[in-house]
């Protein structure tokens, strides 16, 4: 899985810690596909004096990205939830294309089925 920070996110970073715990917790969310799915930790521009990190997930059909606070980072059960609701996001986005991919098929079918007879 291809985990990557965003540039003002260091060492010194004081969530740095949490964040790498939290990327653990990504890679067990997503196991089946962890080699297809990019993440990205990235500082989230919010309100001055609170610190939010944005959790961009993506595939090669979209992606979806969820804000999180220290606290939220501290509990385990809430970031396997945003994980799993953003997964979700990216499986919508993968049926809505291949939705799409379908319909057109089937206009294309039916188009050259009128032309044949």
């Amino acid at each position: 899985m291809d985990v990557r920070y965003s540039p003002e996110i260091t060492e010194k970073s004081e969530g740095v810690a949490l964040l790498r715990q939290a990327s653990k917790l990504v890679a067990d969310v997503l196991k089946p596909a962890t080699q297809v799915v990019k993440v990205e930790w990235s500082v989230s521009p919010y309100e001055p004096g609170t610190t939010r990190y944005r959790l961009t997930l993506a595939d090669p059909n979209g992606e979806a990205s969820s804000d999180l606070t220290l606290q939220e980072l501290r509990d385990p059960s809430l970031v396997r939830y945003c994980v799993s609701s953003l997964w979700g996001d990216i499986l919508k986005i993968r049926q809505d294309i291949q939705h799409l991919m379908t319909q057109e098929a089937l206009r294309e079918f039916y188009a050259e089925m009128a032309e044949a007879s």
